[in-house]
Protein backbone atom coordinates (compact mmCIF):
# COMPACT_ATOMS: atom_id res chain seq x y z
CA UNK A 1 0.00 0.00 0.00
CA UNK A 2 2.63 2.04 0.56
CA UNK A 3 4.03 2.16 -2.71
CA UNK A 4 1.15 2.80 -4.15
CA UNK A 5 1.12 6.17 -2.26
CA UNK A 6 4.37 6.60 -3.21
CA UNK A 7 3.83 6.22 -6.75
CA UNK A 8 0.41 8.26 -6.72
CA UNK A 9 2.54 11.57 -4.69
CA UNK A 10 5.16 11.19 -7.36
CA UNK A 11 2.84 11.28 -10.19
CA UNK A 12 1.47 14.77 -8.74
CA UNK A 13 4.71 16.14 -8.29
CA UNK A 14 5.84 15.71 -11.94
CA UNK A 15 2.55 16.88 -13.38
CA UNK A 16 3.03 20.66 -10.48
CA UNK A 17 6.21 20.17 -12.64
CA UNK A 18 5.84 19.70 -15.56
CA UNK A 19 3.03 22.43 -15.26
CA UNK A 20 5.82 24.91 -13.99
CA UNK A 21 7.97 24.38 -16.79
CA UNK A 22 5.29 24.65 -19.25
CA UNK A 23 4.69 28.46 -17.29
CA UNK A 24 2.18 27.16 -14.93
CA UNK A 25 1.95 27.99 -11.48
CA UNK A 26 3.36 25.02 -8.95
CA UNK A 27 0.88 24.09 -6.02
CA UNK A 28 2.82 24.82 -2.29
CA UNK A 29 1.86 23.61 0.30
CA UNK A 30 2.62 26.99 2.63
CA UNK A 31 1.31 30.39 0.77
CA UNK A 32 3.53 33.42 0.03
CA UNK A 33 2.85 35.37 2.98
CA UNK A 34 3.67 32.41 5.40
CA UNK A 35 6.83 31.76 3.99
CA UNK A 36 7.52 35.90 4.03
CA UNK A 37 6.67 35.57 7.40
CA UNK A 38 8.86 32.76 8.56
CA UNK A 39 12.16 34.13 7.26
CA UNK A 40 11.49 37.28 8.83
CA UNK A 41 11.28 35.45 12.29
CA UNK A 42 14.23 33.43 11.78
CA UNK A 43 16.01 36.24 10.94
CA UNK A 44 14.64 38.29 14.25
CA UNK A 45 15.09 35.11 16.54
CA UNK A 46 18.37 35.07 18.55
CA UNK A 47 20.91 32.55 17.45
CA UNK A 48 20.16 29.64 20.18
CA UNK A 49 23.48 27.93 18.63
CA UNK A 50 26.87 27.90 20.76
CA UNK A 51 29.26 30.78 19.81
CA UNK A 52 32.92 29.82 19.22
CA UNK A 53 35.73 32.15 19.54
CA UNK A 54 39.11 31.95 17.67
CA UNK A 55 40.91 31.05 20.59
CA UNK A 56 45.13 32.12 20.80
CA UNK A 57 46.26 28.88 20.20
CA UNK A 58 44.57 28.58 16.69
CA UNK A 59 46.62 32.16 16.00
CA UNK A 60 49.29 30.94 17.15
CA UNK A 61 49.42 27.81 14.58
CA UNK A 62 48.08 29.93 12.14
CA UNK A 63 51.38 32.01 12.32
CA UNK A 64 53.84 29.56 13.00
CA UNK A 65 52.84 27.83 9.40
CA UNK A 66 52.73 31.17 7.69
CA UNK A 67 56.20 31.56 8.84
CA UNK A 68 57.27 28.29 7.70
CA UNK A 69 55.74 28.37 4.36
CA UNK A 70 57.46 32.04 3.97
CA UNK A 71 60.92 30.33 5.30
CA UNK A 72 60.48 27.68 2.81
CA UNK A 73 59.93 30.08 0.17
CA UNK A 74 62.95 32.09 0.87
CA UNK A 75 65.13 28.75 1.24
CA UNK A 76 64.19 27.30 -1.91
CA UNK A 77 65.13 31.22 -3.74
CA UNK A 78 68.38 31.10 -1.91
CA UNK A 79 69.45 27.74 -2.58
CA UNK A 80 67.77 26.39 -6.29
CA UNK A 81 70.80 26.80 -8.62
CA UNK A 82 70.12 25.95 -12.80
CA UNK A 83 73.27 24.78 -13.77
CA UNK A 84 73.45 23.97 -17.86
CA UNK A 85 76.91 22.16 -19.67
CA UNK A 86 77.54 21.47 -23.05
CA UNK A 87 79.82 18.29 -24.59
CA UNK A 88 81.94 18.41 -27.21
CA UNK A 89 81.50 19.94 -29.95
CA UNK A 90 78.06 21.17 -29.20
CA UNK A 91 77.42 25.01 -28.98
CA UNK A 92 74.35 26.41 -26.58
CA UNK A 93 73.45 29.81 -26.14
CA UNK A 94 71.87 30.50 -22.00
CA UNK A 95 69.43 33.50 -21.47
CA UNK A 96 69.80 35.10 -18.07
CA UNK A 97 66.56 36.49 -15.95
CA UNK A 98 68.06 40.04 -16.96
CA UNK A 99 67.81 39.22 -20.40
CA UNK A 100 71.88 38.91 -20.30
CA UNK A 101 73.20 36.07 -22.93
CA UNK A 102 76.05 33.80 -22.44
CA UNK A 103 76.83 31.43 -25.90
CA UNK A 104 78.46 28.82 -24.42
CA UNK A 105 81.62 26.76 -26.34
CA UNK A 106 82.44 23.21 -26.24
CA UNK A 107 82.85 21.12 -23.20
CA UNK A 108 81.62 24.51 -21.01
CA UNK A 109 79.25 24.65 -17.65
CA UNK A 110 77.38 27.88 -16.17
CA UNK A 111 75.38 27.59 -13.12
CA UNK A 112 73.66 30.62 -11.42
CA UNK A 113 70.49 31.17 -8.71
CA UNK A 114 67.71 32.49 -11.00
CA UNK A 115 64.92 33.11 -8.10
CA UNK A 116 68.36 34.90 -6.22
CA UNK A 117 69.49 36.98 -8.84
CA UNK A 118 67.73 40.36 -8.15
CA UNK A 119 69.53 40.45 -4.76
CA UNK A 120 73.47 38.90 -6.38
CA UNK A 121 74.02 38.50 -10.06
CA UNK A 122 76.39 35.74 -9.57
CA UNK A 123 77.12 33.08 -12.06
CA UNK A 124 79.87 30.37 -11.68
CA UNK A 125 81.57 29.50 -15.16
CA UNK A 126 83.81 26.90 -16.64
CA UNK A 127 85.25 26.67 -19.78
CA UNK A 128 84.78 29.42 -22.78
CA UNK A 129 82.08 31.62 -23.71
CA UNK A 130 80.59 34.75 -25.11
CA UNK A 131 78.65 37.36 -22.79
CA UNK A 132 76.30 40.02 -23.83
CA UNK A 133 75.45 41.65 -20.46
CA UNK A 134 72.40 44.05 -20.58
CA UNK A 135 72.51 47.30 -17.85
Amino acid sequence: MTQKNEHTKRNAVDQQSKAFFKGGKFLWEKSEATVWSDIEAKIEAKPSGKVSRLTSGYVRWAVAASLLVLLGIGTFMRFYKLSIETNAGEHQLVLLPDDSSVDLNAKSSISYKPYWWRFNREIKFEGEAYFEVEK
